[in-house]
């Protein structure tokens, strides 16, 4: 059974891995190799271009909306050159390099692979730099720290920590932050509903046991990594994320700290800036752009001024 996908020029042969198989395949949707247990995939063996099944055959958006980018609409982008070769993008948001599908912005230069192109922000927080979103869990390059503190994400310990990021949505920005490095006041004791007994106070670091397994959230029960800050009771052991234990008043945290922006005369100014810094550079663009247009046209007008000499010629022979 054969397809043909859209991101192939030539129609996929649908492959069954054999167990004996040294062949290596790398889904270009996914990149995940696929063996004889990961069940069937579409290829051209002539190209060594693959799609697990599933990839291949899930719907993926044309052009979506993301807040990441809410200036233009991001364009589906499988990621190849014109010979079909597989090109190396560098993601806006979680800065690691991919070959696989992408969402592009060719006027701004920024990307969203396809996992961050699915995250959905929790708040948004507005500063007189940047205008960062929340996010539960972003995955972070192992080359990626936090903006404010410099400690990685936690990624290179344990891909599965929930760790709610800020990241800016300003482009080329990078800027990236934990939630507790945010420049919102955060509470010195809160309460909290799984634990009613005593407050939990704001604490660097909570480290239990020794083994990196043993950390997790009194709260919300996932893993937490024991070097960033917790809401924590020593008397009855209890830990928990940062964004747990203030999750509920953070929406008026955020508010106060935007109003006090405000009354210091510190609003919003990053886009503004943004577009002022790269409107010389795109009416240069559009400059050279209409040069070359009027270039082109006189090229046409030569040759079909030749193309009536031409004509002309032939008659009178």
């Amino acid at each position: 059974m054969d397809i043909q996908h859209f991101s192939h020029e030539h129609p996929l042969v649908l492959i069954q891995p054999a167990n004996n198989t040294s062949t290596s395949y790398k889904c270009h949707v996914c990149i995940r190799g696929s063996g004889p247990e990961a069940g069937p995939l579409y290829g051209c063996e002539d190209c060594h271009f693959y799609l697990h099944k599933p990839c291949a055959e899930r719907q993926l958006a044309p052009q979506i909306e993301h807040p990441l980018h809410p200036s233009h609409p991001l364009i589906l982008n499988p990621g190849l050159d014109g010979d079909g070769s597989c090109r190396t993008y560098w993601c806006s948001c979680c800065r690691k390099n991919y070959t696989n599908f992408s969402y592009h912005c060719s006027e701004c230069d920024y990307n969203l692979d396809l996992e961050c192109a699915a995250l959905v922000p929790t708040l948004k927080l507005r500063d007189p730099i940047h205008l960062l979103f929340l996010f539960e869990k972003v995955g972070f390059s192992v080359d990626a720290w936090c903006s404010v503190c410099g400690e990685d994400f936690g990624v290179g310990a344990d891909s599965e920590i929930l760790s709610h990021t800020f990241v800016c949505a300003i482009p080329q920005c990078g800027h990236a932050l934990h939630l507790h490095c945010a420049p919102i006041t955060l509470p010195e004791t809160v309460r909290h509903e799984n634990h009613n007994f005593h407050d939990l106070v704001y604490t660097k670091a909570v480290a239990e046991g020794g083994y990196w397994d043993g950390h997790y959230c009194d709260a919300c029960e996932q893993k937490r990594a024991p070097y960033l800050p917790v809401y924590y009771c020593k008397e009855c052991n209890f830990a928990c994320h940062v964004f747990c234990g203030i999750s509920k008043e953070l929406p008026s945290l955020i508010e106060a700290y935007e109003n006090d922006c405000l009354q210091r005369g510190a609003s919003l100014e990053a886009w503004l800036r943004y577009y002022e810094d790269k409107l010389p550079r795109l009416r240069s663009k559009k400059e050279r752009t209409e040069t070359k247009l009027k270039e082109i046209r006189q090229e046409i007008e030569a040759l079909e001024e030749e193309r009536v000499l031409y004509e002309i010629s032939k008659l009178l022979r």
